[in-house]
C-alpha cells in the first residue's frame, strides 16, 4: 500500500494505493471524459508512485511453454483464488527447469501461499482450495 499527496487546486488530500485492489471496468465509460487538469502530484512523489508501480511487477518471466500448459487450469486458479484473495498476500512460484521444455518433460513446480494469519475459518479455506487444485 502507498500513500501519495495530491494537491487540488489550494487543499491536499491523499491517494491510496493498493496493487492488490485492481478494478475493471468498460473502457466506454471513458469516453467523452477529460483529464482532471487540477489534480497535481509533486514531482518527487509522481516519481515515488511510479517506482512503487514498477517495483510491484517486477517478476521473472513463464516459459512460454508452462504458461501455455497453465491455459487449460486458468478457470479452476480463478475459483481458488476468489476464494482466496482477501486472505492472500503472496503467491509465490518456483518452477524447475526455468526454461522450455521439450514434448514429454516436465515442469516441477511448488506454489507457496502466503496467507494473513487470522481465525480457524481461514485455515479451513485455505485447506478447502488446496484441496481444489489438486
Amino acid at each position: 500500500m502507498l500513500h501519495v499527496p495530491i494537491t487540488n487546486g489550494t487543499s491536499q488530500e491523499w491517494l491510496e494505493v493498493r496493487i492488490e485492489r485492481r478494478e475493471h471496468f468498460d473502457r466506454a465509460l471513458l469516453n467523452g471524459k477529460r483529464p482532471d487538469v487540477i489534480s497535481r502530484l509533486q514531482e518527487s512523489d509522481r516519481r515515488d508512485l511510479v517506482l512503487w508501480l514498477a517495483d510491484s511487477y517486477q517478476r521473472a518471466a513463464l516459459p512460454d511453454t508452462l504458461q501455455n500448459l497453465l491455459q487449460g487450469s486458468k478457470k479452476k486458479l480463478a475459483k481458488v483464488y476468489e476464494k482466496l484473495s482477501c486472505q492472500v498476500s503472496d503467491i509465490l512460484l518456483s518452477v524447475y527447469p526455468s526454461e522450455d521444455i521439450n514434448s514429454g518433460e516436465r515442469y516441477n513446480i511448488a506454489m507457496t501461499l502466503i496467507v494473513l494469519r487470522d481465525e480457524d475459518a481461514r485455515d479451513m479455506a485455505t485447506r478447502q482450495a488446496g484441496a481444489e487444485l489438486k
